[in-house]
């Protein structure tokens, strides 16, 4: 049986993309969520990948 402890929690991530940087947010689910600026990262695929495993941990 699944309890609410094991069920991931959710997150949703904006992306400001532009050609040599990307702005990363995350925001809370729901209307009143709490968005926060996370960082500021090169545009690559390397750091895309890098980003989303630090904020899955």
């Amino acid at each position: 049986m699944k309890t609410n402890s094991d069920t991931p929690q959710k997150l949703y991530l904006g992306l400001d993309v532009h050609k040599a940087q990307t702005t990363v947010a995350i925001a809370d689910p729901g209307a009143g969520g709490e968005v926060r600026h996370y960082s500021s990262v090169a545009t690559t695929h390397t750091t895309f990948e890098r980003v989303v495993r630090r904020i899955a941990k």
